[in-house]
């Protein structure tokens, strides 16, 4: 169970929230600068090298500690100490699908367990391979926001050619298993609609979702 008085998040996604271009970065700093402003001990994995000059402009930058596949990959066999690495043929497909590091699952266990992290959050499509090597008994959670075989499917209203429809209704095929692959791995996922919800649970088949909506940030939005 995760406490409910100060804790240790550990969150993991692709590049760093900052700009904050697209809802999946809006969402991951805010959530962040709660968490921080809350005074809860944050580390943010990250699997793509920030910019320096971005890194200095975040806002959160010096308040949360961040770790860096490009930067820890020498230390890998640390990071690898007690995981396991084995991985079966359908996640091995998985991460070729998404091209992202398979060593980024050993990555986020070997700092969960050095961090004795409460709980780990991972925010992306890509990032359900990074959780496979983390413990049974330490929660996680997958910002998911829009669920991606419902965006696929979604593609095809507006596509008119056969091989255009072939080719996403493959892809949203191979979404459905990646999400069904991983499912197991998530102890619960926020989606951004009641539709991605739906989908989440019927197609993905994961059993904890919450509901999540997009809100106005009023520090840059406000009625006249």
């Amino acid at each position: 169970m995760i406490r409910r008085d100060k804790m240790r998040c550990l969150y993991a996604m692709p590049r760093l929230p900052w700009p904050l271009h697209g809802g999946r970065a809006i969402n991951a700093h805010q959530l962040l600068s709660g968490l921080v402003s809350r005074g809860h001990n944050v580390k943010l994995i990250l699997e793509e090298t920030p910019d320096p000059e971005i890194l200095n402009q975040w806002p959160l930058n010096g308040e949360i500690s961040l770790v860096v596949y490009g930067e820890v990959l020498n230390e890998i066999d640390e990071f690898c100490n007690g995981c396991e690495l084995e991985r079966s043929w359908l996640e091995t497909r998985c991460e070729s699908f998404w091209d992202t590091h398979e060593e980024m699952a050993a990555i986020l266990a070997g700092v969960a367990k050095e961090f004795k992290a409460d709980y780990v959050e991972v925010c992306g499509q890509e990032v359900l391979p990074w959780l496979a090597e983390i413990p049974s008994k330490l929660p996680t959670i997958w910002l998911a926001a829009d669920d991606p075989c419902l965006f696929s499917y979604s593609l095809l209203k507006n596509r008119s050619g056969l091989t255009d429809k072939m080719r996403l209704s493959i892809d949203t095929l191979k979404l459905a298993v990646y999400e069904r692959t991983y499912n197991s791995a998530v102890d619960a996922v926020v989606g951004v609609s009641p539709r991605d919800c739906k989908m989440l649970r019927i197609v993905g088949g994961f059993k904890h979702v919450t509901l999540l909506r997009n809100g106005v940030d009023t520090k840059y939005f406000a009625p006249d």
